[in-house]
């Protein structure tokens, strides 16, 4: 099994990375696996959330949001 959650050394989960690059497919693929930490930070505290927001992904933001668990106001 893989992880889905494993990180760079910069903290960033595949995740992270397919949502700041706008790949829907991927996020929906990654969203969809059974221990994904959709929220997690990388070390600098941006989530996929956020790095999906600030290059403008709009429809990978909606998948993000429409994850269980996801809290679009949660602080860090």
């Amino acid at each position: 099994e893989i992880d889905a959650n494993l990180a760079n050394i910069r903290g960033a989960t595949p995740l992270f990375i397919s949502a700041g690059h706008g790949h829907v497919g991927a996020v929906s693929s990654l969203l969809r696996h059974r221990t994904i930490l959709a929220d997690q930070p990388t070390q600098d505290g941006l989530t996929p959330l956020a790095v999906a927001a600030g290059y403008g992904h709009a429809a990978v933001v909606s998948q993000i949001l429409d994850h269980p668990g996801i809290g679009a106001n949660q602080a860090r």
